[in-house]
């Protein structure tokens, strides 16, 4: 229950209009008298509120030149433009005002569209020009406004002291003919009603294709569709009613007549002859036919002569009245309370103030539902902070804290390292998949050998073949030189070993790009997070953390520039305990294997020959495990699954594709394999009797220069030169191939030591040298760069908070809003809402 003061200046309660509407409006707004409720609705329009409340007004609408001009006129008591053709190009909403004050008129816009013609995102009244206190002046300052609407493209100002021709060409060269922003006439004086009503672009029958009938019709229907809006329909008594478009809008949206006031204009027109129509007309204006809630009228304005006299509104109202009472068969109606503008302007503050009655509820719903959500867009919007250097530090430590802990990975800050496992996991997966593809066999047409499912998707694209025996052995015979017997010729192990490297380099670049780009992405994300709401700020900080991510990235780079040479040059390892291992391990599964072949009807297999050695793509999705290497039958471990990772396409290089050379390549090769002969291999393994054929039987064809030899101790992305033998006999004796068996092994073997490393390495280097690095740098790189430890620190932080124009105004909008809303809350208590 609230209160209000009664005339003894006791309290008295009001009744809670949260327990219905009914008994609240009986005691209040419904025993108001039609002078309290104007004055009420005068009060908060005084403030504001028809910029922001859909308040009960009236719409004047009529097909062009059915004399709503003069009817407009005279209600309202200003001149407004007449022109040949349509003169009202934009909608005018009128405010009258009564006063004891001397009269005033203020002029507005109201823009409610851009200039594309789009709805505007915020409603906006501007005054236009100065307050005018001599009616002479309204006419030409209407003309003024409605070519300032008509060309948006220009500032308002532009047009407050232009005239007569310059008005008519700016009129003809206006980028619209019809606007949808609205003039808005404040008047305020003595014998005024308190009116308000909106005079709407007369209804036009042609636009040759302009589409301009549709829009002033569409312009029209959405102002006399509010349930809360009085239709005053302007209709000529020199045409048929039925033709009357005006009639037909009013007709669609009030098909009842509840809200529509018919008003009939030009009887004077009607030749003294017509006695047919002026009959018919009679019988609308006395409710036999075309009935309508609220009836017709009929008023008469001054003609083209009295007009050119200048006779006054006063004069005007004279003239009607004789006109009424002396011509037929007006003066003989018994409904002489429907001729002439007075009777008019009372019915229809009648009828206004029924409509306000009824609608004080909504008003008071709308005004708190708007103060509301005024306040809530208030409160988003950047705070106002009096430390600046303060607020921009908390900022700063705020983003650098969340920074370092997306790098750092959470359980709220997962992306970028689930993204990067992502990453490795794909160059684990390709890097595995460069295997050199050797078969135990002496050839593709070897009895024994059973091709399953032909080369892996990995090496069919890159072009690749298996390397068979006697394609080893080949090699081998045409690089044989001073080489004691039984010795492989260290080039043979190195071309081999370069085989399987050429694509490292391509695939390290990819990973790493693929981070950098995830990494800026999600820094990217923060700064948007952190500091949007101060667009210089955001500015400043995302140039500075994406040039230190740069600088880093550069560092980074090097330092796999440099993990990748470690692998380039002379192949060497510490770890020979595992290197013998997998050596013993690979070569007893090349011989298992040239014992017991893979059936026929194998399908799973993925590579040639071999479903266990040769294959090096995972098998299981399985994340990396440090875990024991299973056995295999014979209980030697598979150094091969040791590993499992998922595949990635994205890896794959087209036949032919070379690897670009992002980090150089390396020089000077001393050797692993060097002084290794294959026979000792063999002999450590039980195996003797290893035959090679005398390399002086081989006939071949060779030309090998010094540097030639020397750029293939270099990156391994160009092939090692290996002459071509001649044809030479080839035996089918797999007896014979026990040197390029174990040959085979043996690169094999230190393939797994080698990617091993550089899958471990490559992750090691970006998240130190990129990612972490990064993150200690960030804070002290802010700082500095920002300049926030400088004297005019201050200063500059109060640049960097400075609001975004658009921001400003829209804080300054909103802020004039509320503080209508809060007067016209504070007048809807004080009525006793």
């Amino acid at each position: 229950m609230r209160s209000s003061e009664t005339s003894s200046g006791v309290a008295s309660p009001l009744p809670d209009s949260s327990n219905g509407t009914e008994g609240f409006l009986a005691n209040t707004e419904y025993s108001r008298t039609a002078k309290e409720l104007n004055d009420f609705v005068k009060s908060i329009r005084a403030e504001g509120a028809q910029s922001d409340l859909n308040l009960p007004r009236v719409a004047v609408i009529g097909n062009q030149s059915a004399g709503k001009s003069s009817l407009v006129e005279a209600i309202s008591g200003i001149r407004v433009p007449r022109d040949a053709g349509t003169c009202t190009r934009c909608p005018m909403e009128l405010r009258l005002s009564s006063s004891t004050e001397p009269w005033t008129c203020r002029v507005s816009i109201r823009w409610e569209r851009d200039a594309n013609g789009q709805r505007a995102s915020q409603v906006r009244e501007v005054p236009f020009g100065e307050v005018l206190t001599d009616k002479e002046d309204i006419e030409i300052t209407l003309r003024r406004v409605q070519a300032a609407i008509l060309n948006a493209n220009l500032d308002p100002s532009h047009f407050l002291d232009k005239k007569g021709e310059d008005l008519k060409l700016l009129a003809q060269q206006a980028t619209q003919k019809f606007s949808r922003n609205v003039i808005c006439v404040d008047l305020s004086g003595p014998g005024l009603e308190d009116l308000s009503f909106i005079d709407l672009p007369g209804l036009i029958q042609n636009d040759e294709g302009k589409g301009e009938v549709r829009l002033v019709e569409d312009l029209a229907k959405s102002y006399i569709a509010a349930s809360n809006t009085l239709i005053l329909v302007a209709i000529p008594m020199t045409d048929d009613m039925q033709n009357q478009k005006a009639v037909q809008l009013a007709r669609e949206v009030d098909p009842n007549g509840s809200r529509t006031i018919g008003v009939l204009t030009k009887p004077d027109a009607l030749p003294v002859s017509s006695t047919g129509a002026r009959a018919l007309w009679i019988n609308v204006i006395e409710g036999r036919t075309h009935q309508t809630k609220h009836g017709y009228y009929c008023t008469r304005q001054p003609d083209d002569a009295e007009r050119e006299r200048n006779i006054s509104f006063a004069e005007a109202r004279l003239l009607e009245e004789k006109f009424f009472a002396e011509s037929a068969p007006w003066a003989s109606s018994a409904h002489r309370h429907r001729f002439g503008v007075v009777n008019l302007t009372r019915s229809v503050g009648e009828r206004l103030t029924e409509l306000i009655r009824a609608d004080l509820p909504r008003i008071q719903s709308e005004v708190a539902v708007q103060r509301s959500d005024c306040i809530r867009r208030l409160e988003s919007l950047p705070p106002k902070t009096t430390d600046p250097w303060a607020h921009v530090n908390r900022l700063i430590l705020s983003f650098v804290q969340e920074a370092a802990n997306t790098i750092e990975g959470s359980p709220e800050h997962t992306l970028l390292v689930q993204a990067n496992k992502r990453s490795y996991a794909d160059l684990a997966a390709a890097i595995v998949a460069t295997a050199p593809p050797f078969v135990p066999f002496v050839s593709i047409n070897s009895a024994s050998y059973v091709a399953v499912s032909g080369p892996s998707k990995v090496r069919r694209d890159r072009g690749e073949r298996e390397l068979f025996l006697d394609t080893v052995k080949a090699r081998i015979q045409a690089c044989v030189t001073r080489e004691l017997p039984n010795n492989v010729p260290y080039m043979v192990k190195l071309s081999f070993i370069r085989g399987f490297q050429k694509w490292w380099e391509e695939y390290v670049t990819r990973c790493f790009d693929e981070i950098q780009a995830t990494f800026k992405n999600i820094l990217i994300r923060l700064i948007d997070r952190h500091f949007d709401r101060f667009s210089p700020l955001k500015r400043a900080v995302r140039s500075v953390v994406l040039d230190l991510v740069e600088e880093h990235s550069a560092v980074a780079g090097q330092r796999l520039k440099e993990i990748l040479n470690y692998e380039y040059k002379a192949p060497a390892t510490q770890n020979t305990a595992d290197l013998s291992r997998l050596l013993h391990d690979h070569l007893e599964r090349y011989k298992e294997e040239q014992q017991n072949p893979p059936p026929a009807d194998a399908s799973s297999s993925p590579s040639v020959g071999s479903s266990k050695a040769q294959d090096p793509l995972p098998k299981s999705s399985t994340p990396f495990s440090f875990a024991t290497p299973p056995k295999d039958g014979s209980g030697s471990t598979q150094a091969s699954d040791r590993f499992y990772f998922a595949p990635n396409p994205g890896f794959v290089n087209s036949a032919g594709r070379t690897p670009s050379s992002a980090f150089g390549s390396s020089s000077n090769t001393t050797g692993l394999f060097a002084n290794t002969a294959s026979s000792l291999h063999l002999a450590t393994q039980g195996y003797t009797g290893a035959k090679q054929e005398p390399t002086a039987s081989i006939p071949f064809s060779f030309s090998f220069s010094t540097s030639a030899a020397h750029s293939a101790r270099g990156s391994p992305s160009s092939e090692v030169p290996i002459p071509q033998p001649l044809p030479a006999p080839i035996s089918t004796d797999l007896r014979d191939y026990e040197e390029e068996l174990a040959l085979m092994a043996e690169v094999r073997a230190y393939f797994d030591i080698s990617y091993k490393r550089l899958i471990d390495y490559v992750p090691f280097a970006i998240d130190a040298h990129l990612l972490y690095a990064f993150s200690e740098a960030l804070r002290e790189v802010l700082f500095e760069k920002l300049g926030l430890m400088t004297d005019d620190a201050s200063v500059r932080c109060a640049q960097y908070l400075a609001e975004d124009p658009d921001v400003a105004a829209l804080r300054e909008d909103l802020q004039a809003k509320k503080k209508r809303l809060d007067k016209v809350k504070k007048e809807l208590f004080e009525f006793g809402l």
